[in-house]
């Protein structure tokens, strides 16, 4: 096997292993997830989306942006970044509704 194949393998399960957490700390999600295959949709999409970023992050942002000092076009980039993942997220119509994925309700910690 070349380097790139085991460099790829080895960031593939890096990546399982660390977008598995919350379902190993949080064990009710497992019970939403049966109910439900939105909330398989969003988890799996907001998933990519860090994966996106990170990726985005190392390879390009950081280089050409960060590191030349460009701290203004580095800021907007993830500004846009963030816009972009609320505007295309036309299921919910408040951004405190977004972040109730995890099964807290509006009114406080309140599990499901």
């Amino acid at each position: 096997m070349n380097g790139k194949a085991v460099n790829i393998g080895v960031h593939t399960i890096a990546w399982v292993f660390f977008l598995s957490l919350p379902i190993f700390f949080f064990p009710h999600l497992l019970v939403r997830f049966e109910y439900s295959n939105c909330y398989i949709f969003n988890y799996l999409l907001l998933s990519g989306m860090l994966v996106v970023l990170f990726y985005f992050n190392y390879y390009v942002a950081v280089p050409n942006y960060y590191f030349k000092q460009k701290y203004a076009a580095f800021i907007g980039l993830h500004i846009a970044f963030i816009i972009g993942v609320f505007k295309g997220d036309s299921s919910s119509s408040t951004i405190s509704s977004r972040f109730n994925f995890f099964g807290y309700s509006n009114a406080g910690y309140q599990w499901y």
